[in-house]
C-alpha cells in the first residue's frame, strides 16, 4: 500500500446530490422515477468504490437501520443546519482525526473511479485543494489538505454554477487548485 493513502481520507455524502437533476427528472417522469434514478447511481458509485484503499465515511441525513450499500465504511450522521455547516464539520472532524488529505465525494457519482480519487489524492500532494467539476457546473469531489471554511460559504448549494462559485473561493484565498477530470451528470434511468 501506498504510504500517503494511510494519511487520506475520503467523505462520502448521500444528502449532498445535484437536486436540479432529479427535480428535473420528477417534473418529467414522477418522483418515484427521480428516487429510483438516485438510489441507481449511490449503488453505482458503491459499486465502483468497493475496491476502495481509503479511509471512508459516509455521512448520512439519519441513522441507517437497514444494511448499507456502503459496505464497511465508518458511517456518521450529519451535523449542522446547512450544506456549508454540515460539509464542513465532516472536514472538520477528518482533520481532526489526523488525516492531511481529506476529498467530499457526492454520493450519486457513478461515473468516480479509485483512478479518479488517487489522482485527486496525489494532487493534494503538493497543491492545496482538488475539484472535480460535473457537465452541468456543479461539482462530483472536492479535495483539500488543510482546512479552509471560506471556500464552503455558499449562499445557493443547488446553484447550476456552484463548481465555479467554489473555484472562485480558492482564487480569492490565492492558493493552488487542481482539477480532475469533468464526469457527466447522469439524469436518466438506464
Amino acid at each position: 500500500m501506498i504510504e500517503y493513502r494511510k494519511k487520506c481520507c475520503l467523505l462520502i455524502f448521500e444528502e449532498e446530490s445535484d437536486r436540479n437533476t432529479y427535480l428535473e427528472l420528477a417534473s418529467r417522469e414522477g418522483a418515484s422515477k427521480a428516487e429510483e434514478l438516485y438510489y441507481n447511481n449511490l449503488r453505482s458509485t458503491a459499486q465502483a468504490l468497493q475496491e476502495l484503499p481509503f479511509a471512508a465515511t459516509v455521512w448520512l441525513r439519519e441513522k441507517s437501520t437497514s444494511d448499507s450499500i456502503w459496505g464497511n465504511a465508518k458511517q456518521e450522521v450529519m451535523q449542522g443546519q446547512t450544506p456549508s455547516e454540515r460539509i464542513a464539520f465532516a472536514f472538520k472532524k477528518a482533520f481532526d482525526e489526523g488525516y492531511r488529505k481529506v476529498i467530499l465525494l457526492k454520493g450519486d457519482c457513478p461515473g468516480i473511479s479509485i483512478a479518479i480519487l488517487e489522482e485527486a489524492f496525489l494532487a493534494l500532494k503538493i497543491i492545496e485543494f482538488s475539484i472535480g467539476l460535473n457537465d452541468r457546473g456543479g461539482y462530483y469531489q472536492l479535495g483539500m489538505n488543510q482546512f479552509e471554511p471560506a471556500i464552503l460559504n455558499q449562499d445557493d448549494w443547488d446553484a447550476p454554477d456552484l463548481g465555479k462559485k467554489i473555484i472562485r473561493s480558492i482564487g480569492d484565498l490565492k492558493m493552488a487548485l487542481y482539477k480532475t477530470k469533468m464526469l457527466p451528470v447522469i439524469d436518466k434511468l438506464q
